[in-house]
């Protein structure tokens, strides 16, 4: 099994806010997939890697303190390409 981070783990407060999206077929296909090689359930997967993505985008635009070198943005950087 791959290593996988769950980001929203360490917030401590409750589960109440609720997310909905409507996506294609495949893309939910694909998404399933890479939760199941990570052992974790759908949502822990997408609500995990969207803040992470999130996190990154307000590093790399200048809205949150960079803690770090700029690996963040470095990474966003190859993500753009890889979309």
């Amino acid at each position: 099994m791959l290593n996988f981070h769950d980001s929203v783990a360490a917030i401590d407060e409750p589960k109440t806010a609720r997310m909905e999206q409507r996506t294609k077929p495949h893309v939910k296909q694909q998404i399933q997939r890479a939760a199941v090689l990570l052992g974790v359930d759908e949502t822990t997967f997408v609500t995990s890697v969207a803040l992470e993505r999130a996190r990154i985008t307000w590093v790399c635009r200048g809205d949150a303190p960079q803690t770090s070198s700029a690996t963040p943005c470095r990474r966003a950087r190859h993500l753009r390409r890889r979309a």
